[in-house]
């Protein structure tokens, strides 16, 4: 080896180290912790975690039905559900209609309803052994 080689090798691990040292240097250390662990939360915290809450009971209202929209509990609602429903609404929208107005109103919804529901989900055909392959 020659001594420009040396010096170049020498030259090359003084500049990384000085380098390795100025980032160290600029890297903020993280601050010195003189309190107790046990006390990163207040005594009212501590207090309110140790002891046990009592669970809320369910109200008597409360049952799986509630989470649904008003469209789906009217969807599932029986026939009879859904003209009283109908004609409840039709009596808030327009008051000053007759009885059988807002029966073909109502009539007139659940045709209409029906057709919809045909269209969006057509049922299977009558005859499943035409569909499906015959095993071997």
């Amino acid at each position: 080896m020659s001594m420009q080689t040396i010096r170049v090798a020498v030259g090359s691990a003084f500049v990384g180290l000085l380098g390795s040292a100025i980032l160290v240097a600029q890297t903020p250390s993280p601050p010195q912790s003189t309190t107790n662990p046990s006390s990163a939360s207040s005594p009212s915290q501590r207090d309110a975690t140790r002891s046990t809450a009592a669970e809320a009971t369910p109200s008597s209202g409360d049952q799986p039905a509630d989470a649904s929209t008003p469209h789906q509990r009217q969807a599932m609602a029986s026939p009879q559900q859904a003209m009283k429903a109908c004609m409840d609404r039709q009596a808030r929208a327009t008051p000053q209609a007759s009885k059988s107005e807002m029966t073909k109103a109502c009539n007139q919804e659940a045709k209409a309803q029906k057709e919809h529901l045909s269209n969006a989900h057509p049922e299977a055909p009558k005859d499943s052994s035409a569909t499906t392959p015959s095993p071997r």
